[in-house]
């Protein structure tokens, strides 16, 4: 009987331990939930009570309580570690509980950052008024430095970018005598250095910028601004492989060989050169006609592309019609040029030929 007993004893021990640990957690549950609700009710009934209790010298003076209260602006003058008035602890009144200051940590560079800004506000100019003449006689000294620079091939990329800066930002009716020197060096040289990969960029800017000065030259000028413009701009723009772009380019270079009727045609000499001061002169016709000529030259090259051989036969063919305004030397030339277009036209033609007849044999 005892070994059976013995379980029956140690169950209830266990039964006994296990009931004591609930009643343990029970009532530490109780006492959080009192304390818990207690805590609730005290910040309730701290909540129902006013904000701050006036002091007498709130009473007296019309400046707000939380003012009034303050110890370093109430009329008491000091006071002590919390904040409250001496009178205030002599009569016994509580003040109000001041919010803790809390200073702000403002780091090293934040605080060098500010004095630097406020130096820098100290030492900025006042606006200065620019002085037209001034920014005339620099101007005039950069444009004189360029015509040399613009004779040398291997400074003439860097010495274009300039010129065409300069033209876009100071070129008027007034600077135009400036410019006119640099110009005159840029198209009056050799053709070959306008045209060739490593400053055709500059000179396709340099064209456009011209365009949309044209305004700027005055009548006399304007043949030879566009004789310029055909040079920089519609010349550089046959050399691609944008069709849009080698058409724009073929059209300004027709519609310059259709004027060739007004300045070499019957009609060039109805009014002699002394009564018509815009009318061209025959070395600025030379100079077009050269410009033409070389247009067609590289626009021939391109006769390979199928989509430039109908623009190229319309080119030759406007050119052609007007042979006889060519004399000696532009005249041989263009002899040769359309002595050229023949010979490419036949050997793509015997070739478009030769590919069609093998193609109907081998099927």
């Amino acid at each position: 009987s005892l070994s059976l007993s013995l379980p029956t004893l140690s169950f209830a021990l266990l039964s006994f331990r296990q009931v004591t640990q609930t009643k343990t957690l029970s009532s530490m549950a109780t006492a959080t939930t009192e304390e818990a609700s207690s805590k609730r009710a005290r910040i309730e009934e701290e909540a129902a009570t006013p904000a701050s209790v006036a002091s007498p010298a709130a009473a007296a003076s019309p400046l707000p309580a939380h003012v009034v209260g303050e110890g370093r602006d109430s009329d008491a003058g000091s006071t002590d570690g919390a904040g409250a008035s001496k009178d205030e602890l002599a009569s016994g009144t509580d003040s109000p509980k001041k919010k803790p200051r809390v200073r702000k940590n403002v780091g090293f560079a934040a605080v060098a950052e500010t004095k630097t800004f406020a130096k820098e506000e100290e030492a900025a100019p006042s606006p200065v008024a620019v002085d037209p003449a001034e920014d005339a006689a620099k101007l005039e000294l950069l444009l004189s430095k360029l015509p040399p620079l613009l004779a040398v091939d291997s400074k003439l990329p860097k010495t274009l970018k300039i010129l065409s800066k300069a033209l876009e930002a100071s070129l008027t009716k007034e600077t135009l005598p400036l410019f006119m020197p640099s110009l005159e060096a840029v198209f009056h040289g050799t053709e070959e250095r306008l045209h060739i990969d490593a400053t055709r960029t500059q000179f396709l800017e340099l064209g456009q910028l011209l365009e949309a000065k044209h305004d700027c030259f005055p009548p006399p000028q304007q043949y030879t601004l566009r004789t310029w413009i055909l040079s920089a701009l519609a010349h550089n723009q046959l050399v691609t492989d944008d069709t849009y772009r080698f058409a724009k380019g073929a059209k300004q270079l027709r519609e310059a060989l259709i004027q060739l009727d007004q300045t070499c045609g019957p009609r060039s000499v109805d009014l002699p050169d002394d009564l018509d001061p815009n009318k061209p002169t025959a070395e600025m016709i030379s100079a077009r006609k050269s410009v033409l000529l070389a247009a067609l030259e590289t626009a021939l090259v391109f006769y390979q592309h199928q989509w430039a051989k109908p623009t190229i036969d319309t080119l030759i063919k406007e050119a052609t019609d007007r042979l006889h305004y060519f004399k000696e030397a532009q005249h041989a030339r263009l002899v040769e040029i359309s002595r050229a277009h023949k010979a490419r036209k036949s050997q793509l033609f015997k070739g478009e030929k030769l590919v069609s007849t093998f193609k109907n044999w081998s099927s």
